[in-house]
């Protein structure tokens, strides 16, 4: 699949403002499975001074200053991006597959993964959360299976409600009110696996839209869209989207990951 891509940002102030400075995370990642063929950004007004780093996840940051008076800035990414089918794994073969508990023994030792094992800011472990994931998140359970449940629970108990929540909205309120949109899924689950020991991390990004026909649109899209990655035993890192519950696929695009929505 083939997809163009513009995400538009507009700021508006009530008065002049006299200089700005912007960090950008705009640019989808080169991953194995997703091809950037062309991206752009461009501004309005045109940044007095504008430069580019890549940061400790590897997403590509760009930095934007406005030394100019300006009641508006316009901020526009665009890219053309080639999304390849994954082999996604539907079932773990009994002889690689890991429980749980077998799991966070073999994280525990392996230093690169120790990031997305820690809390972070919206990530912070709360004890009613873990209670509850703990029906899925069982010590002896396979990993996959614990996983694919997990994603499948929090879209069916959380319901998703745009303008119930804010980017600081607590993680508590979140769960206590059942109900948020992606990143607070996201945070959800993200601190309910570090909390089990899994490694875990926030994927932001967008999903395609237009449905098959006589099947509902997804949710979650027509701005970023945030999911989970977690690493698995013999597999590596898995997307988990549980907006949608669904493992990702070539529907979905990434553009960068980290911690949490923070990084």
């Amino acid at each position: 699949m083939k997809y163009r891509v513009q995400h538009k940002t507009t700021y508006s102030y009530d008065d002049f403002v006299v200089e700005s400075h912007h960090s950008a995370h705009l640019c989808p990642r080169s991953l194995p499975h997703q091809l950037v063929e062309d991206y752009r950004l461009l501004v309005n007004p045109t940044p007095t001074h504008q430069g580019s780093h890549t940061d400790v996840h590897g997403n590509l940051v760009e930095l934007l200053h406005i030394h100019q008076p300006h009641r508006q800035l316009e901020v526009c990414a665009e890219s053309v991006v080639t999304c390849s089918r994954k082999n996604l794994p539907q079932v773990i073969p009994v002889e690689i597959d890991s429980s749980l508990e077998d799991w966070q023994r073999s994280c525990a030792s392996q230093w690169q993964l120790a990031e997305f094992l820690l809390p972070s800011p919206h990530t912070q472990p709360l004890a009613e959360l873990q209670a509850w994931a703990s029906t899925w998140l069982a010590p002896r359970r396979s990993v996959f299976q614990a996983l694919r449940d997990l994603t499948q629970a929090i879209h069916q108990n959380f319901a998703y409600a745009p303008g119930s929540t804010h980017i600081n909205t607590p993680l508590s309120t979140v769960f206590t009110q059942r109900s948020g949109v992606c990143q607070d899924f996201a945070h959800l689950m993200l601190s309910a696996l570090r909390s089990a020991g899994i490694p875990a991390r926030y994927v932001s990004g967008y999903l395609e839209t237009l449905p098959p026909p006589g099947q509902e649109r997804l949710v979650g899209a027509d701005a970023s869209h945030a999911w989970v990655a977690a690493y698995l035993p013999a597999y590596g890192w898995i997307d988990y989207d549980p907006t949608n519950n669904c493992i990702v696929g070539q529907a979905h695009i990434t553009v960068a990951w980290g911690r949490d929505y923070d990084d």
